[in-house]
């Protein structure tokens, strides 16, 4: 059966110099994205957690780092709990 899935996503980018982001500088982002979904009557959710130092070299290139908790299972009896190392390379064309 097909699964249908409702997710939110808040995101905070925060410099690390000043009070926003300009070109060469380093800034943290954070961000909380709980995922609730359905499949043939069964219900589910899942969380994700990111914290990640970027770096923003101009307009068009960002490139980030950082880990990303993910947890699931909450309603099947057992919590199964996942980090992921991550990195992202943003390129505006």
């Amino acid at each position: 059966p097909p699964e249908f899935r409702l997710r939110y996503r808040l995101v905070a980018e925060l410099p690390l110099e000043g009070y926003r982001i300009d070109p060469g500088e380093w800034y943290f982002i954070t961000s909380n994205e709980p995922i609730f979904g359905v499949r043939g009557g069964t219900f589910s959710i899942e969380n994700r957690l990111m914290g990640s130092l970027g770096h923003y070299f101009s307009n068009r290139q960002k490139l980030e780092g950082g880990i990303d908790y993910r947890t699931d299972s909450f309603l099947d009896g057992g919590l199964r709990q996942r980090f992921w190392f991550k990195v992202g390379w943003f390129v505006n064309i």
